[in-house]
């Protein structure tokens, strides 16, 4: 007998949609001020030396535009940032980032800048795995329940809980709680099944007793 728990779950966290768009806006507000750094010091040479530096500069105007996209970015995280953790105005602020960054790159290692060249890549490469990791998987999570233990969703480290993990489960509520031998704690909203409620806490209980032998090599 096995049981399949569909979960009211975002398969991408909301805390990590939101740290990710605040690595890419510090890294505007960094790329920003270098290139404003870099115009003032290049204001301040003269003769071989402004020629030497001019080849690796932008105008001032493209520093300033770039710090206040930085800043536009973390305005919107402080105070709208519903807006990039909803999927269609989170997908065109990513896809705007995504093309920035590939353009800071090309220029970054157009000049043999391969430090922030490797640093805008690596970001670059983790929008583009937000990407698939949100949009090209199977949206629905699920919790399945066997004789071999309860297999957690992919979204967690630990994918199967042995029965002899395992120290009480419970269905309250619309909330599975599974409570392990090692204090570990697992909780997940859950959305109506066709299966009773009741059949599900009586085989967990069933299951859980008949490993109770096994429970001690799994307690810290």
């Amino acid at each position: 007998m096995n049981f399949k728990i569909p979960l009211v779950e975002e398969r991408v966290k909301r805390k990590h949609e939101v740290t990710l768009h605040l690595i890419v806006a510090f890294t505007l507000l960094a790329t920003g001020s270098f290139l404003l750094i870099t115009q003032f010091l290049l204001n301040s040479l003269s003769g071989t030396q402004r020629t030497a530096i001019i080849p690796f500069t932008l105008p001032a105007a493209a520093g300033a535009v770039i710090i206040l996209a930085g800043l536009a970015l973390v305005g919107v995280l402080v105070f709208r940032n519903h807006l990039v953790t909803d999927r269609k105005t989170g997908a065109a602020i990513k896809t705007a980032q995504l093309i920035t960054l590939i353009v800071f790159c090309a220029f970054a290692f157009s000049y043999r800048f391969f430090i922030p060249g490797t640093i805008y890549c690596l970001i670059a490469l983790s929008l583009v795995f937000s990407f698939l990791w949100e949009y090209t998987a199977e949206d629905q999570l699920y919790l399945t329940v066997d004789d071999k233990g309860i297999r957690l969703p992919v979204s967690s480290r630990k994918r199967l809980l042995r029965w002899g993990e395992i120290k009480q489960v419970m269905l309250k509520f619309g909330i599975i709680t599974i409570d392990c031998n090692d204090n570990r704690l697992f909780q997940w909203n859950i959305t109506p099944s066709a299966f009773n409620n009741e059949d599900l806490q009586q085989f967990c209980d069933k299951n859980i007793k008949a490993c109770a032998g096994a429970q001690d090599k799994y307690v810290w």
